[in-house]
Formats: C-alpha cells, sequence, structure tokens
C-alpha cells in the first residue's frame, strides 16, 4: 500500500485536498477494483511508450502527455484499442494540447472523446498542432 493510502501525508494536506484524495482512493477502489491498469488494459500496460493519447479510436485528435518538439517521432495510444499510430510532429507542442491523427479540411467537425469538440478554421495536417490559433469551439 503506498504512503497516502495508509494515512501518513494526510496531515500535510489541507481538508480541502484531504476530501479529493479520499474521493479519488474510494473511486478507485470501487470503481477498479481489479487496479487502474486493468481498467485500461490497452494502452496503460505499455504507457513507457506512448507519447500521445487519445480516447477513441475514431478521434481526429489526441493529447500529447509531454512536450514535443518539431520533426520528432511519436507513438499515440488509444483508450479504447489495442492499436497504435506512429506520426510525425510538424511543430513544437505543448505537454497537454493537442495534436492533429488525420487530414481535417477547414470548417470540418473535429472529433475528441467520440464527438465533435468544435471546428478546425484552417487547413489542418496530420501532426499539425491542434489548439486556437486553427480549432473554434462549436459552442461558442
Amino acid at each position: 500500500m503506498g504512503a497516502f493510502q495508509e494515512g501518513r501525508f494526510f496531515g500535510l494536506l489541507t481538508p480541502l485536498r484531504r476530501i479529493g484524495l479520499r474521493f479519488a482512493l474510494l473511486v478507485e477502489k470501487f470503481l477498479y477494483p481489479r487496479g487502474v491498469k486493468a481498467a485500461l488494459p490497452y494502452c496503460a500496460t505499455d504507457m513507457a511508450k506512448i507519447d500521445a493519447l487519445a480516447h477513441v479510436r475514431t478521434d481526429d485528435v489526441a493529447v500529447v502527455i509531454r512536450d514535443v518538439r518539431r520533426e520528432e517521432k511519436l507513438v499515440v495510444g488509444f483508450l479504447d484499442s489495442p492499436e497504435v499510430v506512429y506520426l510525425t510532429a510538424r511543430s513544437d507542442i505543448p505537454l497537454g494540447h493537442k495534436i492533429a491523427l488525420k487530414e481535417i479540411a477547414a470548417g470540418q467537425d473535429v472529433t475528441e472523446y467520440g464527438f465533435a469538440i468544435g471546428h478546425a478554421t484552417l487547413q489542418i495536417a496530420v501532426g499539425e498542432h491542434v489548439h486556437v490559433h486553427n480549432l473554434r469551439s462549436n459552442r461558442w
């Protein structure tokens, strides 16, 4: 059992953070009784090799899980599939930003989580950084 689960560090946390951590441990215990790896059987088993992560195999974009440099070769994993996709970054992409997995035409809906999250304002090439400069939310 980890130090947080044993309660050794709870005294160091503020009450609000303590509640959040306890909730997270409960969620992990009851929703994933066999562990998080069992809940994410595909890419989580070899996460060290994954550079970007997409939720659904049909998504147009993935989120990079570390800072990425231009011309760097990337491995993209999926939460719903054992497949991986290999692509090359066309520009520097900061941690947590999106990378295009497919060619996206200007005006076309961009999907993430299996749903349209917005539309492309410009043509977006595979491996290109997807952010506010070329993506607009459908909500606003």
